[in-house]
């Protein structure tokens, strides 16, 4: 059994157009990360401001409750958002 290896060592054409193939991949997934980051951005934006129209406008009797949920799932979406937008160093 051999070992099978993210690059190709034989100069077999059809080897080396996977390998473009691969590169080619691995860049749309880069810039879907940076997508999915930026959109995810925006969805705690939007949460953010729902939250603060909210309390502003209603009168609920569990305001605070509410207000806590909002914040927690804002954040968590900014922190997402946050870790797919960084980019990896190259060393």
């Amino acid at each position: 059994m051999g070992v099978i290896l993210p690059f190709s060592i034989n100069r077999n054409p059809e080897n080396q157009r996977m390998n473009l193939l691969d590169g080619k991949i691995v860049v749309y997934l880069q810039s879907m990360r940076k997508e999915m980051g930026k959109w995810l951005m925006d969805i705690a934006k939007y949460i953010t401001t729902a939250v603060l129209l909210t309390s502003l406008f209603s009168e609920m009797s569990s305001q605070i409750t509410y207000n806590i949920i909002g914040v927690s799932i804002a954040l968590l979406t900014l922190i997402c958002g946050l870790i797919l937008i960084k980019e990896k160093k190259e060393e």
